[in-house]
């Protein structure tokens, strides 16, 4: 189950990733308003997450988020003199929020692409694959 997790994870945050990048794409996604599900979804396909392994693959994905934008505050605050020391706290709550946002979106994309993944598998097969 972890390496599903992980394996899902990883894809689902590239996904998001890639979603960002290219202006057409990123205009019409929004800024990881629909990359993360996207990401998450794509992931929880290919891992054919059930429910427990899609809120696995959110909660990777939230934390994929989290530590490097923490990281980035603290460093810009204490190290940089960038961020004033007023102004820390805010940018700590949008990282903390932005983090839950993905891993929100990203449980629930791969929970329905897991869904349709499983789905998928066991339907019966078709009439032509039977007779060959």
């Amino acid at each position: 189950m972890v390496g599903r997790v992980v394996k899902g994870a990883l894809l689902g945050f590239a996904v998001m990733l890639l979603a960002a990048l290219p202006p057409i794409i990123h205009f019409v996604t929004g800024p990881h308003l629909l990359g993360s599900f996207l990401g998450g979804f794509v992931g929880g396909a290919k891992a054919r997450a059930t429910r427990d392994v899609a809120l696995g693959i959110g909660a990777l994905m939230g934390l994929l988020v989290l530590l490097p934008g923490a990281l980035l505050v603290l460093l810009l605050s204490t190290v940089f003199n960038l961020i004033a020391a007023d102004d820390r706290g805010f940018y700590e709550i949008l990282v903390v929020g932005v983090s839950l946002w993905v891993a929100t979106l990203g449980a629930l994309g791969a929970w329905v692409g897991g869904h349709f993944s499983l789905r998928a598998s066991r339907k019966p097969p078709s009439v032509l694959s039977r007779a060959l």
